[in-house]
């Protein structure tokens, strides 16, 4: 159970963190980066196992993915959107926004972190 509840606050903190950037600007910058990665960081040393950890990584990734594309869409949703755009355009244009700020680099720095964070977490023996 707490297990669960590591990945879920793992993955509501990433997709925050995009999400927060996204509407603020274009794109992540590396403060975006490095606060993807202290998350990680934490959620691994809570985690600790390597088995764990990459368990966890894949439904908190998903997760992220699922708030990132309700979040966006949501204007489309509530009939904000679509007198001005195609519908389509806009659920593609969204879809391109998640893909880009999600893969490689997001991936990459969460698991590097919540490594370090296992490790962290093996040396301070959390568990």
């Amino acid at each position: 159970m707490k297990d669960a509840l590591v990945v879920a606050g793992w993955g509501v903190t990433t997709a925050s963190i995009i999400l927060q950037s996204l509407y603020g600007g274009a794109s992540l910058t590396w403060l975006d980066y490095v606060s993807v990665f202290l998350v990680a960081v934490l959620a691994g040393s809570i985690l600790v196992d390597i088995e764990r950890i990459v368990y966890g990584l894949i439904p908190s990734i998903l997760f992220s993915v699922f708030i990132l594309f309700f979040c966006l869409t949501l204007p489309a949703t509530l009939g904000k959107v679509g007198r001005f755009a195609p519908l389509e355009a806009f659920y593609s244009g969204v879809l391109v926004m998640v893909f880009r700020s999600i893969f490689p680099i997001t991936i990459i720095v969460s698991f590097l972190g919540s490594f370090v964070g296992g490790l962290l977490g093996e040396k301070l023996r959390v568990r």
